[in-house]
Formats: C-alpha cells, sequence, structure tokens
C-alpha cells in the first residue's frame, strides 16, 4: 500500500480532506510518492479514477505517475 510508506507529513497531505490540494515542495522530497498516496487513499475512499485529475509540468512527470499508480491499482485504472 502506498501510504505506508510516508512520513507524516507526507501522509497528512495524502489523507487529508477531499477538495482542490496544492503539494509545493523542493526536489527529492517524496511529492510523487505523496500524490500516489493521495490518489490511492481517494480511490480506496471509492473515488472512481475517472473523477480525479492529476496535474504535472511535463510529459515525463505524467508517466511517472501513471507508472506508480499502475504499480497498484493496474493499468487500466492509472491510463
Amino acid at each position: 500500500m502506498p501510504l505506508s510508506n510516508l512520513n507524516e507529513e507526507q501522509l497528512a497531505a495524502a489523507t487529508c480532506k477531499p477538495g482542490f490540494n496544492l503539494i509545493i515542495a523542493s526536489a527529492g522530497t517524496g511529492k510523487t510518492s505523496t500524490i500516489v498516496g493521495r490518489i490511492a487513499n481517494l480511490i480506496n475512499g471509492g473515488v472512481k479514477p475517472s473523477e480525479i485529475i492529476l496535474l504535472t509540468f511535463t510529459n515525463k512527470a505524467a508517466q511517472e505517475m501513471i507508472q506508480r499508480v499502475s504499480k497498484f491499482f493496474g493499468k487500466e485504472t492509472a491510463g
């Protein structure tokens, strides 16, 4: 489960109440893991994958997100 690998601050961000959220942090701080944890938390809470939007600045970052979500929920859910 993606949430079990998060530190206290990351877990708080990944499990905060539903709504619009913005995560700003420097390189190497675990943003991608936190966001994947957030997506897992939403899906496990009953939110349909088609109702989740995730925006990144680059195609490379988008592919990384898809790969990481696919690892836990399969390509069909992540894509």
